[in-house]
């Protein structure tokens, strides 16, 4: 929250798609605070060939794919 908030033209969120717990693999969800960040400030990337989930993800019923938050 902090850096968002002193971030004076552009910030960039992004995530791991996926995580190591225990020795096993799990996929990973965006936070939930992502949710609260206006839509019309938040443009979605997903590199090709990556997770799809991410703004609005964390959210039930999902939400735009996305790996990326800028």
């Amino acid at each position: 929250y902090v850096g968002i908030t002193r971030a004076e033209e552009v910030c960039t969120i992004s995530f791991a798609a996926n995580r190591r717990v225990y020795g096993q693999w799990q996929s990973a969800l965006p936070s939930r605070f992502v949710d609260e960040l206006p839509e019309a400030h938040v443009e979605v990337l997903t590199p090709p060939g990556l997770y799809g989930g991410g703004f609005g993800a964390a959210a039930p019923g999902g939400g735009a794919p996305g790996g990326g938050i800028e």
